[in-house]
């Protein structure tokens, strides 16, 4: 799994890349033989961060999530929650279209 961090108009401080690396490998560990790609983006915007991730799946999906905060940490927290739905939400509907044996 490629795990891509960048910070767009502000720096990613150390503590925040650790903290949203530490979630991704707790929460997503269940999907990490199936993720090929991930980057994620801190976007500054006014006071408040824009939070986007990009998901490139095994079996070829691609997912785009976004959340917005304050709180680096409430953010990632967020983004982490909405990304751990979508991903499993695919899975489930990428083993329900495959035929059973």
């Amino acid at each position: 799994m490629n795990i891509d961090i960048r910070g767009v108009h502000m720096p990613v401080a150390e503590d925040t890349r650790q903290y949203l690396e530490k979630k991704l490998l707790y929460r997503l560990r269940h999907l990490s033989d199936g993720i090929v790609d991930l980057r994620v983006t801190l976007t500054a915007d006014h006071g408040s961060i824009l939070f986007g991730a990009n998901l490139h799946l095994r079996w070829g999906s691609d997912l785009h999530v976004e959340t917005e905060a304050y709180d680096e940490h409430e953010g990632v927290d967020r983004l982490i929650d909405k990304l751990e739905s979508a991903a499993t939400r695919d899975k489930v509907r990428i083993q329900e279209k495959r035929p059973k044996r």
